[in-house]
């Protein structure tokens, strides 16, 4: 449900433990084989964009640091220390978006003369070239919500075990509302793939009104799931 643009370390991971999530009754999810092969490591997609979900992390947590007066340890994670409304619309230290203050995009060479360091080594490295740009403000952007969504899709599903006499059609649509979102957003920070697109394209017309499917996404890291 999540991917690790969300994380920062090892140390984060210790602290916030996945876990097992059951199905209310009749509900399924399936995986499809999108047959694209693909890297999360070295100069591949993915790893230019959680390089720059770092960087922008690294721009917020100094921008924190300089209106509140707070010292953030790098070993902290971005979703545990701004949430989604913070993000979006402001919170003490920034009454308007706190997205404001972050570069929509920054090339490696200035970004490691103004900080230095991006806080993810040695997963990514940030390439000290003036050719070479990253997205901070969308990828940043898109690890806030979506971590919001996974925990509003596991609210769902743990109040609809909880009470299986609720609207289950409404429900499962909720969920495959939160699924073509995050497969949009996804897209967004151009780690989609037109085969991932087909296939979710497939979903939602072969039965438009969602009794049966509700949704769909990318699943799986990098390009192509």
């Amino acid at each position: 449900l999540n991917c690790d643009l969300a994380k920062t370390s090892a140390l984060d991971r210790a602290v916030e433990p996945f876990r097992h999530v059951t199905l209310p009754h009749g509900l399924r999810i399936y995986a499809i084989d999108s047959g694209v092969r693909h890297s999360n490591s070295g100069g591949s997609d993915y790893a230019h964009v959680r390089c720059g979900t770092f960087m922008g992390r690294k721009m917020l947590f100094n921008e924190i640091e300089a209106r509140l007066g707070e010292d953030l340890a790098c070993e902290l994670s971005l979703c545990g220390t701004i949430d989604v409304d913070g993000w979006d619309n402001g919170s003490p230290g920034s009454p308007e978006s706190w997205s404001r203050h972050i570069d929509e995009e920054m090339t490696g060479e200035l970004f490691l003369a103004r900080f230095i360091r991006h806080d993810d080594e040695p997963y990514t490295e940030v390439r000290r070239s003036p050719d070479v740009k990253y997205a901070l403000r969308s990828t940043v952007h898109h690890a806030l919500h979506e971590n919001a969504r996974v925990k509003a899709f596991l609210n769902i599903i743990d109040s609809w075990l909880v009470d299986e006499n609720g609207d289950a059609l409404h429900r499962a649509r909720a969920l495959g509302d939160l699924m073509f979102a995050s497969h949009e957003s996804y897209n967004s920070i151009k780690l989609g793939s037109t085969e991932t697109d087909a296939i979710v394209a497939i979903v939602h017309d072969v039965d438009p009104q969602r009794n049966h499917l509700f949704g769909a996404k990318i699943t799986g890291g990098g390009c192509g799931g």
